[in-house]
């Protein structure tokens, strides 16, 4: 039963993985930004039941059966937290820091323009 219960659970991660690997390659050229948000935060809640299915059957067998679909999850996981930092600082580069000789800093209006 176990066995099953085991295979049955890497295939459905698998697939799971698959696509969301899929719509996380869409952003930002055919999907809008928030389908990343939604792509990481899918991956993260995935990761984190079979983690805890792994700790429950460790506890039981004494050896990890969901390895390969966590270090895959794991991977999916930091690849799309380095792509949200990434975009989060091109914004803020652009919007803030490009053109900074055209501000009057010292004035105390948050986005003053002359």
């Amino acid at each position: 039963m176990r066995a099953n219960f085991v295979e049955a659970s890497c295939k459905v991660a698998t697939a799971v993985l698959e696509r969301l690997e899929e719509r996380s390659k869409d952003v930002p050229s055919r999907a809008s930004l928030q389908n990343l948000y939604a792509v990481l935060s899918t991956a993260v809640h995935v990761y984190q039941h079979f983690k805890m299915y792994d700790d429950l059957m460790k506890k039981q067998s004494r050896k990890p059966l969901f390895l390969v679909p966590l270090q895959r999850y794991q991977e999916l996981i930091s690849v799309l937290q380095f792509q949200v930092k990434n975009y989060c600082i091109r914004v803020c580069a652009t919007s803030i820091l490009q053109d900074a000789e055209s501000h009057y800093w010292d004035d105390c209006k948050a986005f003053y323009e002359v």
